[in-house]
């Protein structure tokens, strides 16, 4: 039986990467940063149950790879503008290049590991898949 959704290969290589990027943060956090490990640890529970809410609804987007980027350009969006508003800065672009920052190397891992299936190619020439 294959453990995989439409858009992640949620088998192995995909809970050996999350357990060796946790454990990264966590011990980068302890040694660099002096905060406890298991704050870390308590973030990525949360994280994990939000991005399994989220992975339900991009499941229901992913017959076209052009809503699943609407949908994630627009939790981008909107995480810019809850962090500009939350820390008070005054472009939302700030905030936006700081999350992008820690979305794109976790994206380059997981793209590494083999844990995402890749876009229809040439993408402009899908027909909706």
């Amino acid at each position: 039986m294959s453990q995989d959704s439409t858009l992640l290969h949620t088998g192995w290589p995909m809970w050996v990467m999350l357990v060796l990027v946790t454990g990264i943060a966590a011990l980068f956090a302890q040694r660099f940063l002096l905060l406890p490990a298991c704050q870390i640890l308590t973030a990525v529970l949360r994280a994990l149950a939000q991005m399994l809410v989220v992975a339900l609804a991009i499941s229901q987007l992913s017959r076209s790879w052009w809503l699943t980027v609407l949908f994630l350009l627009l939790m981008f969006v909107v995480a810019a503008l809850t962090s500009t508003r939350r820390i008070g800065a005054l472009a939302w672009w700030a905030p936006g290049i700081a999350i992008a920052a820690g979305v794109l190397p976790v994206v380059g891992v997981m793209l590494g590991f083999g844990c995402c299936r890749s876009p229809p190619w040439p993408w402009w020439r899908s027909s909706g898949n």
